[in-house]
């Protein structure tokens, strides 16, 4: 079977019911097709989670992200999604956590460094990679982690690790791309349903949002010095402070995000239409944190690295 073909399993909830094709598969594991791999997804228990994988897609494709597609799917009366694997079947994976876990001046040092020979050790695999890597390949890992980080403090993406991340090296020749993945804690989408209704429902929504979207920052994948999970703003800061022609950049990116767009796509594409008091969640949740960016980095001085701030620790 191809990847195609599962449009016919579509039911008219818009859902692509794979129970007659699978065994109950477990929680994230691979479906082989004759032309690519999928993985079954669900979301967090009595939420809107999985939805959110479809609206980041969406949302990733118009910053120019290389994000996962996903499609709507249901197992045996389970809802969740289906996922593209980002490993195509001439790439391998490394799980290299220390690549993706540096903080922000370490980037900056790393990225203006000659990047020649590159030692990475696969912390699943036990296995040590060992290989060269081009100064245009570094700069543009470092493009799209700058980009990723902006996009995921817009999105309020709370989950953001190295887990989340994948390294692909092609053809092990150390071509390497990076590959966000798991994207559900995006939105406030992870909260419960019913808390979701009780909120919308009680007058005070807006104060609720301002609250949550306020206090919660990613697990960075690039982290500021000063902690993992301070105030987003302070990580946006930082890394403006570092990388002020690419945060100018990316930051423009982001402001022009869509999120109705993106939920009418989505709609289109699945078939189906979302709920009503999801899309007034997100929504909420979009607009506070996108404001509140544009208030603090709209049209500002970009500031450049003194060289005191590059000293190693």
């Amino acid at each position: 079977m191809k990847l195609k073909d599962l449009e016919k399993f579509r039911d008219n909830d818009g859902y692509i019911d794979i129970s007659s094709l699978y065994n109950e598969p477990q929680y994230n594991s691979k479906i082989e097709l004759v032309d690519a791999d999928i993985y079954w997804k669900t979301g967090v228990t009595n939420s809107y989670s999985y939805l959110t994988e479809l609206i980041i897609y969406e949302l990733g494709k118009q910053m120019g992200l290389p994000v996962t597609k996903c499609h709507l799917a249901k197992c045996n009366g389970v809802v969740g999604v289906i996922s593209e694997s980002v490993v195509k079947r001439n790439e391998e994976q490394i799980n290299y956590n220390k690549f993706l876990s540096q903080d922000i001046p370490a980037y900056y040092r790393t990225y203006n460094a000659t990047v020649s020979i590159l030692q990475l050790y696969d912390t699943l695999k036990r296995k040590v990679y060992y290989g060269s890597l081009s100064k245009e390949n570094a700069n543009e890992l470092l493009k799209l982690h700058v980009e990723l980080l902006i996009f995921d403090e817009v999105v309020i993406n709370s989950d953001r690790h190295a887990e989340g991340n994948l390294i692909l090296v092609k053809d092990l020749q150390y071509k390497i791309k990076l590959r966000p993945i798991d994207n559900e804690m995006s939105l406030l989408s992870h909260f419960p349903t019913r808390k979701i209704s009780e909120y919308l429902n009680s007058g005070k929504v807006e104060a609720i949002i301002k609250n949550e979207v306020m206090r919660t920052c990613g697990i960075l994948s690039i982290k500021s010095r000063v902690h993992s999970n301070n105030n987003y703003l302070l990580n946006l800061t930082e890394t403006k402070h570092f990388f002020p022609n690419l945060f100018e950049e990316s930051i423009k990116k982001a402001f022009s995000l869509d999120l109705v767009t993106a939920i009418n796509n989505v709609e289109k594409q699945e078939k189906t239409v979302l709920p009503k008091e999801y899309k007034e969640w997100i929504t909420f949740a979009f607009n506070e944190r996108l404001e509140t960016i544009k208030e603090h980095f709209y049209d500002v001085d970009f500031i450049k690295p003194t060289q005191d701030d590059l000293e190693v620790n």
